[in-house]
């Protein structure tokens, strides 16, 4: 009995090769070269889940912020009002025990003067949906000024979840923008330095990481100059600085913070809006720059690793010789 015969046709066989060359690409040796359209699919989808998950940031930062807003700003105002009654009844004596200067401390850090009459820009704006969606901004990136948290409850307990969910999302949101950001320095190194920068991986590293320091260090000197008109002339140079590293570090001491309650509504979203994009790209310019760091890190540790086993292993050849 002889076995079955099959046969392909010349369009069938073509197709066929098509197809396994659009989805895996062609094998050479034990590598596969990806052909430019599989690569730029690739590259389309990888762009879409960014816009995806920026989006997807941007209405979660709203849906909190508003949520936030109903839970913390009924509060809020009467503690206000509150410490404004504590205040004046204050003035009216003399001699302050202690519990009356508890009371003055907490009327003045919550903005409030010694012959204050009304509440306070402070006492209007807080909890607003603009002052509220700059602390869900500072809450998801993990910053935590400190000036600025819930009071209430039910808000504590809803910043815990909004913040489970929250800071992840930020992370992942950021990992692909440093990715895109990473790539795009990559790709135009390449095409401005030609072969010298396609001659191994390590140079190609070290132009990634030279390219992302020194647009890290633009970005905060010319930040630090809009900061400084943000705050006012009592902020030096270096202070502004200083605060916009701390800030894209996320590190938040909250020595220095950006206040903008006395401003308009107009300005205040001006200033918050400018303040999220500049903090959003300063992220992800210093995430860029740490991960050139860790690959160019890797890289050394590698070569290390190698260059001990090579002495090891020769060091046995000798002691078996």
């Amino acid at each position: 009995m002889q076995p079955p015969s099959f046969s392909i046709s010349p369009r069938s066989s073509k197709s066929l090769i098509s197809h396994v060359s659009s989805s895996e690409g062609i094998r050479k040796g034990s590598a596969v070269i990806m052909l430019p359209m599989e690569r730029e699919r690739q590259v389309n989808k990888s762009v879409c889940q960014m816009v995806c998950l920026i989006v997807a940031q941007f209405i979660f930062l709203m849906s909190g912020s508003a949520i936030f807003m109903w839970l913390e700003r009924e509060s809020a105002q009467e503690g206000y009002k509150t410490a404004l009654m504590e205040l004046k009844e204050v003035r009216n004596n003399l001699y302050l025990t202690p519990d009356q200067e508890f009371v003055l401390k907490k009327a003045f850090s919550k903005g409030f003067s010694f012959n204050a009459e009304e509440l306070p820009a402070t006492a209007r704006h807080s909890w607003d949906f603009i002052s509220t969606l700059y602390f869900s901004i500072t809450s998801t990136t993990t910053i935590g000024y400190g000036h600025h948290s819930p009071m209430t409850e039910y808000g504590q307990l809803f910043c815990i979840a909004f913040s489970l969910l929250g800071i992840p999302l930020h992370m992942l949101t950021l990992m692909h923008i440093s990715k895109h950001l990473n790539t795009v320095i990559s790709r135009f190194l390449n095409f401005s330095a030609g072969n010298y920068i396609n001659k191994g991986q390590g140079k190609k590293d070290i132009g990634t990481f030279i390219a992302t320091c020194t647009l890290l260090i633009f970005f905060v000197m010319f930040s630090a100059g809009s900061v400084r008109l943000v705050m006012g002339d009592d902020t030096s140079y270096i202070e502004a600085i200083y605060f916009i590293y701390v800030t894209i570090s996320t590190i938040g001491f909250g020595d220095f913070v950006i206040r903008f309650e006395e401003q308009n509504d107009y300005n205040r979203v001006v200033i918050l809006a400018l303040w999220a994009l500049a903090l959003y790209v300063g992220m992800s310019i210093l995430s860029a720059t740490i991960m050139s760091i860790s690959s160019r890190a890797k890289m050394s540790h590698r070569k290390v690793f190698e260059l001990m086993n090579r002495l090891a292993f020769g060091k046995k050849i000798q002691e078996t010789t």
